[in-house]
């Protein structure tokens, strides 16, 4: 929960940054989200290790654009389905061990 608790205090100009932004409400609507999980899925999730930079990149450069990169677009892999889209997305990132969600670079480590 380091990138939640960061959502409390952490500043762009803090060169330790976790998240680099204050976001007190989605860090409360995070920590609702993670208190409707049962103890085995908090801990699935806990073991797989997310480095939150790391995923946030890996997400970013799937989301699929316009040409020009500059708006969202709904891929026609998935017939516009966005659930689909996600899940296949996160499938792709944890299906690589050594690119995946949870390889952390030390700078990055929370």
């Amino acid at each position: 929960m380091p990138a939640i608790n960061a959502l409390y205090t952490d500043q762009p100009s803090d060169p330790n940054c976790t998240v680099c932004y204050t976001d007190p409400q989605t860090a409360m609507d995070l920590e609702g989200l993670r208190a409707n999980l049962t103890p085995q899925q908090l801990q699935a999730y806990d073991s797989l290790g997310v480095c939150y930079a790391r995923l946030t990149t890996l997400v970013m450069s799937l989301l699929p654009t316009s040409g020009d990169g500059m708006y969202l677009v709904p891929s026609r892999l998935y017939a516009n389905d966005a659930y689909t889209q996600v899940i296949a997305m996160f499938k792709s990132i944890y299906a690589d061990p050594y690119l995946g969600a949870n390889v952390c670079p030390k700078s990055f480590a929370a």
